[in-house]
């Protein structure tokens, strides 16, 4: 069911970004964007963030190098701190590339947005409750 809605809040996210233009020309030029939705299993790791850092972030930057999404939302994120971590340990390891949302706690374990900056522009976001759950409606 958590899925379902996941897949959900990604469709109302795709719409809601715009693309930049890399370069003005009289002819429009169209460009691919790589979506990707990833479950981050309690990240961090409460009481353990060494965890996080020494196990699973390795890991997840593979992952993360090899996919090479330009928007990646994440699931199961338990804190801000978690958002900023794995922007910056996983994301931005090697170089600056990517961008966040900002953080929007929620009842549930949290979501997080990620964007690549040379392609999007973070406008906003605000939650939608339901009576199941929240969906995060982000705009770039």
């Amino acid at each position: 069911m958590k899925n379902i809605f996941q897949a959900l809040s990604i469709l109302i996210v795709i719409p809601l970004f715009l693309i930049l233009p890399w370069q003005k020309t009289s002819a429009q030029s169209q460009d691919t964007i790589k979506l990707m939705s990833y479950n981050l299993l309690h990240y961090p790791i409460v009481n353990d963030e060494l965890a996080d850092t020494s196990l699973r972030n390795p890991f997840f930057r593979t992952v993360m190098q090899s996919a090479d999404p330009d928007i990646l939302v994440v699931a199961e994120l338990m804190s801000s701190s978690g958002l900023t971590g794995f922007l910056n340990a996983v994301l931005n390891a090697n170089s600056i590339n990517y961008g966040k949302s900002t953080y929007v706690p929620s009842n549930d374990s949290d979501r997080g947005l990620f964007y690549k900056t040379s392609k999007f522009i973070f406008v906003s976001n605000t939650p939608i409750t339901t009576q199941l759950l929240e969906i995060l409606m982000s705009l770039s």
